[in-house]
């Protein structure tokens, strides 16, 4: 029953998800967007080194950016399908690559899923940590639906382990 409460509040906490990415995505797009415009501008000028600089630039973040979303995407399948480790280290990909481009909003939502997923595998100690450092990175980015989500998660999983009784 527990573990139908848990899987049950994650699917209803991944509607959430949805509409943060979308928002996080455009961000991304207008940053390769802004690269391959500096591009432009470089190569216009007859500054062509600058130009392809620029250009990789935008390359390498929209890799980047897709393999981490595909990591993220494959995790949430494996957490699923009850692959709770190939799902730990998908998670843990994606929040590095998260941290390394800048993408805060998207790394809080990996933080937590690293902190769900170690929830299932009754890691207490991860659980917390996790979850911790996901509700400081939505608390830097001045989130407040994004951390009350966050938020509101670990209070329900203290709740249910009795830290409130």
């Amino acid at each position: 029953m527990r573990i139908i409460f848990i899987i049950y509040y994650l699917l209803i906490t991944l509607l959430f998800v949805s509409c943060q990415e979308s928002s996080s995505v455009e961000v991304e797009r207008e940053k390769i967007a802004s690269l391959l415009q500096k591009g432009d501008s470089c190569r216009q000028v007859g500054n062509e080194e600058n130009s392809i600089a620029f250009y990789y630039r935008s390359l390498e973040l929209a890799k980047q950016t897709l393999e981490a979303a595909a990591s993220d995407r494959l995790g949430i399948v494996y957490l699923y399908r009850e692959l709770y480790y190939d799902a730990l280290d998908l998670f843990r990909q994606s929040a590095s690559i998260y941290a390394l481009t800048g993408e805060n909003i998207r790394l809080a939502l990996a933080l937590r899923n690293i902190g769900r997923t170690n929830l299932v595998l009754h890691h207490s100690d991860s659980i917390a940590c996790y979850y911790e450092q996901a509700i400081e990175v939505a608390s830097r980015l001045e989130d407040k639906k994004l951390l009350h989500t966050i938020s509101k998660e670990l209070e329900a999983i203290y709740s249910k382990a009795g830290f409130y009784d």
